[in-house]
């Protein structure tokens, strides 16, 4: 049996974070709402509307009219147009020149615009498609009620009017939403929770959204057992339930106690490094040590 020793690295701001490349397409009927407001009257394309690549980190995808490389200043103005990201990379954009807000989105992301509209009444609507990755919003406080900004995510829908948030899409469609600022009301099942500042909530498919619990930005993992047996080695230990787990760059169950309960191949490496990411995006290492 191994000794057991965990070595963690500083938390990590920077977006990046590690998933599954496999995309998750399926979606369910859940919805996080904040102050949204039906669109009176016919809708129609906004000339110059659309999300801006304000920057561009590693190696990121433009998805319009075919695929190239993504350069600072592309525009995603009408459905369809997207991003992906790949491994360690990561992009910003700027949604009508910033004036609505900025989507930060992580590494191994798959976005797409479903919606650029306005209403008569100068409502301005948007909505993008994020089937797998984690994405983090920053959007100014709407004035219009006709105005909505939406995620829309295997397991729901995030629509806010004025708030920072974040959602992590798990390889599973399971969704973990965190609140940094303002508030956001998870819906699915029949029930809505609301989620103030400083707060998390989890959506499982098919399932209602979990009561709030605290945001968790010190990304602890609490390590219960660690050992090799049979070139295999065991690990236990507990999160946040709304954090996401990667053991050596792939995700691992996180059930909705917290418990991370895996068997891995055994390596000749003496770390094996684990990742807790939250909703936000934010990160953190821990060093695992075999000997």
């Amino acid at each position: 049996m191994a000794s057991t020793h965990i070595e963690t690295s500083n938390v990590e701001n920077t977006g990046f974070w590690y998933s599954p490349s496999a995309a998750i397409t399926a979606f369910c009927t859940a919805a996080l709402i904040i102050g949204s407001g039906n669109l009176s009257g016919s809708q129609a394309q906004v000339n110059g509307r659309g999300l801006e690549i304000s920057r561009i980190a590693g190696e990121v995808t433009y998805l319009r009219n075919g695929t190239r490389a993504a350069n600072v200043g592309d525009r995603l103005e009408s459905v369809g147009h997207g991003i992906d990201t790949g491994r360690r990379s990561s992009a910003v954009l700027a949604i009508d020149g910033g004036g609505i807000g900025t989507v930060t989105v992580a590494e191994n992301t798959h976005l797409v615009v479903t919606r650029l509209e306005t209403s008569n009444d100068g409502g301005i609507v948007t909505i993008l498609d994020v089937p797998r990755g984690q994405a983090r919003v920053r959007a100014r406080p709407f004035t219009n009620p006709s105005s909505r900004l939406e995620l829309h995510t295997p397991s729901g829908v995030a629509a806010v009017r004025g708030t920072e948030f974040g959602v992590i899409v798990s390889e599973t469609g399971k969704t973990s939403i965190g609140t940094l600022e303002g508030a956001v009301a998870a819906s699915a099942e029949g029930a809505t929770v609301r989620i103030e500042a400083d707060f998390a909530s989890v959506i499982p498919p098919g399932e209602p959204p979990t009561a709030p619990m605290p945001l968790d930005r010190l990304l602890e993992f609490d390590l219960v057992s660690l050992y090799s047996q049979d070139n295999s080695v065991f690990i236990e230990g507990y999160v946040n339930p709304a954090n996401s787990v990667f053991i050596e760059g792939q995700e691992v169950p996180v059930s909705l106690t917290g418990q991370v309960r895996v068997t891995i191949p055994s390596s000749t490496a003496d770390l094996i490094t684990l990742m807790v990411i939250n909703p936000l995006g934010e990160s953190q290492n821990y060093h695992l040590s075999m000997r």
